[in-house]
């Protein structure tokens, strides 16, 4: 267990604020009951699809769904999903669309599904033009945390301050909250220990005034103090505490709390209550990127008990989560299977550490991350008694370790540069009291007011003047702006209704070519050569028309289950995108979503997954597409 290791972003959904007005309070006490409270899934949806507007209320639907899975009632939250999901196939909303995919994504994220949250999120976007300020906040958090879950904390750390100034821009409290503690976590985390003093009092300042539960505050404070590395401090503050957060199953940041303890614990070699303190916590009620450090925290447990029998046991039996969930699994539990080499040799495969490496050159992955797997090959290599790929992987490793020298130093120069913006700002308010100070006298006070009423006087006077003076020139600019602001808008109207025009001659051309191709290939003449050949010119330029016009996903999703066409070379007969369907129907999605991703035709969808059944071997046909999915 690395010393200093802390727990401290908040991950997950976040509430989401409310904007209905002009309700009853009888209507007002009914939904607050069936957004926060209530578990039963069938009245949840008798009260917002039968009795109510399921598009008006789709902010307390999405609150309805996240508290059953928040409380651990999974098939309550899959069964209210499926309503939503089945009504999203049926509306053009957009908001309904908005809240209810960007749901989708932060409840994918929470079961560590995380290419099936980014395809969500990807979905949402294409209903993201005219979203609202509450929906956008919560796209931004939602991106931050992917991308801290992915490893890339600097990047997640731009998210959350962007999001906070946005929420502080349009006056958000809720959201700010949860944005400011994220970001101060992020900095934290990279070492911009200013940053994160200012975010976490932005934080707490909010608290105060929402009077929002402050367990996640003194999680904070407690992160802030391991960081600095006042561990005594750290410590006799979770323990004056232990009665607010010990066996509180209703606060996330309890939770927190708990493991970072146990981190202290730790860190003072106080095996025996690191036991009894993870026996309290259970792994699978933890957020994905949490639970690499819960095992961690395990394993160092038994160590320090000297319990090594069981410590290979149990290090055996994580073999299959380490290697599918790299590289947070690795990066986390280093130390540990650093320390079961060195015990007895602990067989790592090093061909998955090395794919999962080697897949990292175009991918943004942490340095940390990287320095870790090259020390890791270094010491297999070291094992074995392959002297010269040791010594190899050793100089990788000091590479990415002056690399991670580099960009601290980059950091630490960005924080030092924050503490004297804060220090200037800090002097200009001192400077400011003083003066204020200076003048408090009574006659002081009178002679200024006596000059600011000149200054106005001859301010008022002058104005005037000026009117009169300018007043007629003031006139033609505005008529000439007016007149400006309406030929642009002539031009703009003109070129709506022509952009509108080729749009629509566009799609007339390819419903001719269709109906042209259709009729040559069941014309008398439709063998001739010269008949297939214009046939074939007529497909091609259908297909490069839709290609032009089909939205471009992110390549990397469908990179990443390139092994199907490998696993089955049967479709590799496939064009580009039936191989996308092929690949978006296999992690689970519905005909409608994948037509509004790809911009098909829902049909078209059913027709590709029926040429693709037939294409698969007959043992083969009548699998789930999702079995074709890798487990790992």
């Amino acid at each position: 267990m690395k010393k200093g290791s802390v727990l401290k972003l908040i991950l997950g959904v976040l509430v989401m604020s409310l904007v209905i007005n002009c309700q009853s309070p009888e209507k007002k006490r009914l939904n607050e009951y069936y957004a926060h409270h209530c578990i039963h899934v069938d009245s949840i949806y008798r009260h917002y699809f039968l009795q109510n507007d399921p598009e008006k209320y789709i902010q307390n639907i999405c609150n309805a769904q996240s508290y059953l899975s928040q409380k651990g009632l999974t098939d309550s939250a899959d069964k209210l999903l499926g309503y939503m999901q089945a009504y999203a196939n049926n509306t053009s909303n957009e908001k309904y669309l908005n809240y209810h995919y960007l749901n989708c994504a932060y409840y994918h994220a929470g079961k560590g599904e995380v290419d099936s949250a980014r395809i969500k999120y990807q979905i949402r976007n294409r209903y993201a033009v005219d979203a609202d300020v509450n929906n956008q906040l919560m796209a931004i958090n939602f991106l931050g945390n992917l991308l801290y879950v992915e490893g890339k904390v600097d990047s997640a750390r731009v998210e959350f301050s962007r999001g906070f100034d946005l929420s502080k821009e349009i006056g958000d409290t809720l959201q700010r909250f949860t944005l400011a503690v994220n970001a101060g976590a992020t900095c934290n985390e990279l070492g911009m220990y200013s940053a994160a003093s200012y975010y976490f009092s932005e934080a707490y300042t909010l608290s105060q005034r929402m009077k929002y539960p402050s367990l996640m505050m003194l999680n904070n404070l407690v992160v802030s103090l391991i960081s600095e590395k006042k561990y005594n401090k750290a410590i006799k503050l979770c323990e004056q505490t232990m009665s607010l957060w010990l066996n509180n199953d209703k606060d996330r940041a309890a939770k927190l709390l708990q493991l970072n303890y146990t981190n202290l614990l730790s860190i003072f070699h106080r095996p025996e209550k690191m036991g009894a303190m993870l026996d309290g916590v259970d792994p699978k009620k933890l957020d994905a990127v949490y639970v690499p450090l819960y095992r961690a925290m395990q394993l160092d447990a038994l160590l320090g008990l000297k319990k090594k029998q069981e410590f290979r046991q149990t290090i055996d039996s994580l073999e299959p989560y380490i290697y599918a969930n790299q590289p947070m699994s690795i990066f986390r539990m280093s130390s540990m299977l650093n320390k079961a080499i060195d015990e007895w040799g602990f067989p790592l495969q090093l061909d998955s550490l090395m794919k999962a490496y080697q897949s990292s050159a175009g991918k943004e992955w942490d340095l940390n991350a990287k320095e870790t797997y090259a020390e890791l090959f270094a010491k297999i290599y070291e094992s074995r008694g392959e002297a010269a790929k040791a010594l190899e992987w050793k100089n990788r490793w000091l590479n990415e370790k002056m690399r991670i020298a580099d960009i601290n130093d980059s950091l630490r120069a960005a924080d030092i540069g924050v503490q004297i913006d804060n220090t200037i700002l800090k002097n200009a308010v001192v400077q400011k009291q003083m003066e204020l100070e200076r003048k408090s006298g009574r006659n002081q006070l009178l002679q200024f007011g006596l000059i600011i009423s000149l200054l106005l006087a001859l301010a008022a006077l002058l104005s005037l003047w000026l009117y009169r003076k300018n007043g007629k020139r003031k006139v033609a600019i505005m008529e000439l702006e007016s007149k400006l602001a309406n030929q642009e808008l002539e031009i703009l109207k003109r070129d709506k209704e022509m952009r509108e025009n080729v749009v629509a001659i566009s799609q007339s051309v390819l419903e001719q070519i269709a109906l042209i191709v259709q009729k040559i290939r069941t014309a008398n003449f439709a063998k001739d050569p010269e008949a297939v050949v214009i046939k074939q010119d007529l497909v091609r330029l259908t297909q490069l028309s839709q290609a032009f016009m089909e939205p471009n996903l992110s390549e990397t999703v469908y990179e990443n289950y390139e092994y199907l066409f490998d696993e089955l070379p049967m479709l590799k007969v496939l064009n580009a995108s039936e191989k996308k369907i092929f690949i978006l129907t296999v992690l689970g999605n519905k005909p409608k979503d994948i037509s509004a991703l790809l911009n098909l035709n829902d049909q078209y969808i059913r027709n590709v997954k029926s040429k693709i059944k037939k294409l698969l071997p007959v043992d083969l046909q009548e699998v789930a597409w999702s079995d074709f999915r890798r487990s790992s």
